[in-house]
């Protein structure tokens, strides 16, 4: 082959890069996705590599013609030129395992929440063309495209199966009171204090409700069978799955706190399972992050209460506050905002909003 030939193969040559790594490097770099139609010829112009790619994101020219946006919080992005993509579905905790993948291997990674499909289920199909390798959540076959089974069948040997976390064996007096799309807020908004809300049903006072945080009362609504409850409940969930955390969280947790709420991990368990995904797949990781920010950091923060933390031996102990962002509120704030907003509702009717499991939870 001579020369003349060989420079026209070149000047013909596909780009070693795709449709997804552009779209993938748009979520990164501008905070929003480039749609195919956005995408023109002069935007590929001279680009042969994913690092050219990245080159002409970082040009002037298209950032005038793409401003940065911040990005929505129900998703994360991270893009590394050439790296494997990895997509990581999930509810509140999909992007922060996202987050904290991106933290321990060397490949780009997309998180986002699942609660986005119903709006837009195309969007989730160009997420699943465009991964390598996909982390998701047990889901059943009413999630259409994104549930188990037909992620299963579409990409067999490119899934792996997590359970999303869930875990009130420390934080037992952590309830919701209503339906999904009906619940009750509270100061910190879905999240309520069955004793706060018994006391409440009960007519009593601020002060006798302060008084009820004690170990007898601990003991009547079965907080102290809850840790052993919630660690079998979690073994259960995981028993289909690939990724399991319930024997690392048993011993874990009594060392340092492993969850804000009973839904929200602490960085921790994200760091536990970014580790376990990768060794599922073989990916060669950095090492454990010594930092890493995990949003629900920002949202509610429930304190481990004394008397549960001594009753475990846990080896730590937290302030005693309720947060919630960068507000801090002490038991006695806490119940009494919980009594202005229960207080003006119609007791019968709020009594009502919660199904029967949730009111038997009270032993009222």
């Amino acid at each position: 082959m001579n020369e003349e030939q060989n420079s026209l193969e070149d000047e013909t040559a596909e780009p070693s890069f795709t449709i997804h790594d552009i779209i993938w490097a748009s979520r990164y770099y501008l905070g929003h996705e480039l749609k195919d139609a956005n995408i023109s010829p002069d935007l590929l112009a001279d680009c042969e590599t994913p690092q050219d790619l990245r080159d002409r994101f970082y040009g002037e020219a298209l950032r005038r013609r793409w401003p940065i946006t911040a990005p929505m919080a129900a998703k994360f992005t991270m893009y590394r030129p050439g790296a494997k993509r990895i997509l990581v579905l999930g509810n509140c905790q999909g992007p922060n395992l996202a987050r904290a993948l991106s933290a321990t291997t060397d490949a780009s990674v997309f998180g986002v929440e699942v609660m986005l499909y119903p709006q837009d289920p195309d969007y989730f199909e160009e997420a699943i063309d465009g991964a390598d390798l996909i982390v998701a959540p047990r889901l059943g076959e009413d999630w259409g495209s994104i549930g188990t089974q037909a992620l299963l069948a579409r990409r067999p040997n490119d899934v792996v199966t997590y359970s999303l976390l869930y875990f009130d064996g420390l934080h037992p007096d952590m309830t919701y009171w209503g339906l999904r799309q009906d619940r009750v807020q509270s100061p910190f908004g879905d999240y309520h204090s069955k004793i706060i809300l018994r006391s409440f049903f009960k007519g009593y006072s601020v002060e006798r409700c302060l008084q009820e945080f004690n170990e007898d009362v601990f003991g009547e609504l079965g907080f102290w069978d809850q840790a052993e409850k919630s660690l079998a409940e979690m073994r259960a969930r995981e028993v289909d799955t690939d990724i399991r955390c319930a024997d690392f969280l048993e011993s874990a947790m009594l060392r340092e706190p492993c969850f804000h709420t009973m839904n929200h991990p602490r960085q921790t368990m994200f760091t536990q399972l970014a580790f376990a995904v990768c060794e599922h797949f073989g990916l060669k990781t950095f090492g454990t992050p010594l930092f890493g920010y995990n949003a629900l950091s920002g949202d509610v923060i429930w304190p481990v209460y004394r008397e549960i933390a001594e009753r475990h031996r846990c080896a730590f102990m937290d302030d005693q506050r309720y947060w919630r962002a960068s507000h801090v509120m002490t038991r006695e704030e806490f119940v009494w905002r919980c009594y202005k907003i229960y207080g003006a509702a119609d007791r019968d009717v709020f009594w009502d909003m919660a199904p029967a499991n949730h009111q038997a939870t009270l032993k009222i």
